[in-house]
C-alpha cells in the first residue's frame, strides 16, 4: 500500500494500527465479503467475514494490533 497526505489529530502510530487492521480495510471496502489469511488449504467458498468485532475507537488497541496484517501473508 501507499499512502500520501496527513490526517491531523491522529498521530502516525495510531493511523498504521487503523490500516494495518484487516477488519478495518474491510469494512472500508464495498461489498467486501470477508479478508482472511490464506494457506495452502484456503477455500474461498468455505470462509466468511467474523460477526461482532468490536473496531477501533471501542475496540482494546491491543486486540486490533493482534489482528494486523502480518508481512508476507497472502490474504483473501
Amino acid at each position: 500500500m501507499e499512502f500520501d497526505g496527513e490526517l491531523k489529530g491522529v498521530s502516525p502510530e495510531k493511523a498504521w494500527v487503523v490500516l494495518s487492521d484487516p477488519m478495518a480495510v474491510h469494512d472500508s471496502l464495498k461489498e467486501c465479503r470477508c479478508i482472511t489469511p490464506m494457506n495452502d488449504e484456503f477455500n474461498f467458498d468455505e470462509s466468511g467475514a467474523e460477526e461482532g468485532v468490536e473496531m477501533l475507537p471501542e475496540a482494546d488497541p491491543d486486540a486490533v494490533v493482534d489482528r494486523a496484517f502480518i508481512a508476507g501473508q497472502k490474504y483473501a
